[in-house]
């Protein structure tokens, strides 16, 4: 039974590492789900846990060593090409993208004879499917591709 609280709150912690607080200050990665039970929202009660550092540390630990985890999910591809200024394109398509799009990731590789700039670390194929239908009118040969991500 402790296990699976455990397991649980890892899960629910985890999934809620990208949420931010603009409460408490943190980064979106610093905050826990304790901290999201703890908030006092309008029109709801208030969650008052009580629990062992021990727990709270487990927890912690448990985000911080699996944070560099690489699973298998996809990716957006937006350039694909083997011209002879396909380098150079490439890094304007990184670049560009980058601008509009900041805090998601783009990785530029080279795959002989191709140049390939990808974007986006998704779980799921419907993720990824919806970033690239929304991104689809600037950078229209956008395509999805099955690779190992960094896991978030």
């Amino acid at each position: 039974m402790k296990r699976l609280l455990i397991i649980s709150l890892m899960l629910l912690t985890f999934g809620s590492a990208w949420a931010q607080d603009s409460n408490t200050g943190k980064s979106e990665q610093e905050v826990t789900i304790f901290d999201i039970l703890a908030k006092n929202t309008m029109n709801s009660g208030t969650v008052i846990i009580e629990q062992s550092d021990a727990l709270k540390n487990a927890v912690t630990h448990h985000v911080v060593s699996n944070g560099r985890r690489r699973v298998s999910g996809y990716r957006v591809r937006i350039f694909f090409d083997n011209s002879q200024n396909a380098r150079a394109k490439s890094q304007s398509v990184a670049s560009s993208f980058s601008s509009m799009y900041p805090k998601i990731a783009v990785y530029r590789t080279y795959d002989n004879p191709f140049f390939k700039v990808s974007v986006g670390d998704f779980r799921t194929r419907a993720d990824a499917q919806m970033f690239a239908d929304q991104i689809r009118g600037v950078f229209p040969s956008v395509f999805l591709v099955k690779e190992t991500i960094n896991a978030q």
